[in-house]
């Protein structure tokens, strides 16, 4: 792989809905937040799934060491919460789903 390979699949639950059955969510909490698998099969929500693809980016992985320090990761979590929520109830105000 190269400097700006990363090896994601992205999967679009429209598309795959049995997807949300493997994350133990509703099509609505993945609607509202990012959830992704690693390779162990462990899931992330939020921003920790932010922390968890910028750490695996190779030009993004300052981003996901600065989201581990725990002052930093706590103001992220808060911050992406607020975001999420307006933005979920924006797309379904809008009919995106």
């Amino acid at each position: 792989m190269g400097l700006y390979d990363v090896d994601i699949e992205w999967i679009d639950i429209h598309k795959n809905p049995e997807a949300v059955q493997q994350l133990g969510a509703t099509v609505e909490e993945v609607r509202e937040r990012l959830h992704i698998k690693d390779e162990q099969g462990r899931i992330h929500v939020g921003s920790e799934a932010f922390k968890e693809l910028w750490i695996r980016t190779p030009t993004q992985r300052w981003l996901g060491k600065l989201l581990a320090v725990p002052v930093l990761s706590t103001i992220a979590e808060t911050l992406y919460n607020k975001f999420a929520h307006y933005l979920y109830q924006w797309n379904r105000k809008k009919a995106r789903w």
